[in-house]
């Protein structure tokens, strides 16, 4: 589903606790009503945060364009605060 572009965990703090996020480039695929159903692929950003030390966390998904930073990656902890641990 990524373009191939490696992800890069970045550490960032969020309400003092250490975390880390990446941003990955990816195309998710919808379908297009009508009367000829079909599919599309739509370009999409994802912002996925975890713990230091495991291997996959939650994320969230934003529009193409989108010009992820720190502040993504926290709204990402805060609503999966939970999953986190």
């Amino acid at each position: 589903m990524a373009t191939g572009e490696s992800s890069v965990w970045r550490q960032f703090e969020c309400d003092g606790r250490v975390l880390e996020y990446a941003v990955l480039q990816a195309a998710q695929v919808e379908r297009v009503p009508g009367p000829r159903p079909r599919k599309r692929s739509v370009p999409i950003v994802m912002v996925t945060v975890r713990k230091p030390g495991t291997d996959v966390g939650p994320a969230i998904i934003y529009p193409a364009g989108t010009q992820a930073t720190a502040v993504h990656a926290m709204e990402v902890a805060r609503m999966f605060w939970a999953q986190l641990g």
